[in-house]
């Protein structure tokens, strides 16, 4: 009878340890669907894959470049320099709204698409892409500037 009330009280003293380890995997499975959900772009037309793979905030050259431009993945390319500095050179498929003017542009930006901004050294493409996110934008992605983009090997238009 001893024997059976140790095991009794072993089986009971690890069952909230039991309940704790189930809790933390449910926990950790939620919190990674939550987490897709919240980084995924809804692009249902093109690649939503790709570019769900790719945390909004910063984007390199070469993530922009795998997921937009190698997969053709619909997007608006937005350089937020000034014109003076967009016609020295840009990437390809990008308009130009200057930050400053970028407040009272967002009708000329798409609401259905991933939005992907950049300018020269990357402070400006950082506030814009607040401004975007601050006005409801969804899907902004910030590719910093011109600089990286060329250091990394990509070439620009003129």
């Amino acid at each position: 009878m001893a024997s059976q009330h140790r095991i009794s009280q072993a089986k009971s003293s690890k069952l909230p340890l039991l309940i704790g380890v189930i809790v933390l995997i449910v926990g950790g499975l939620v919190g990674l669907v939550l987490i897709r959900d919240d980084n995924s772009a809804d692009n249902s037309a093109n690649n939503s894959e790709a570019v769900s793979s790719v945390t909004q905030g910063r984007i390199t050259p070469q993530e922009y470049n795998d997921i937009f431009v190698a997969n053709n993945t619909t997007h608006q390319l937005i350089d937020v320099r000034t014109s003076e500095e967009f016609a020295s050179g840009y990437i390809e498929g990008a308009i130009n709204i200057p930050v400053d003017d970028l407040a009272s542009r967002l009708d000329e930006i798409e609401t259905d698409m991933p939005i992907v901004v950049y300018c020269r050294s990357g402070n400006r493409s950082a506030r814009a892409a607040t401004i975007l996110r601050d006005a409801g934008f969804e899907n902004v992605y910030d590719l910093g500037g011109v600089l990286d983009w060329t250091d990394a090997g990509f070439s620009l238009q003129r």
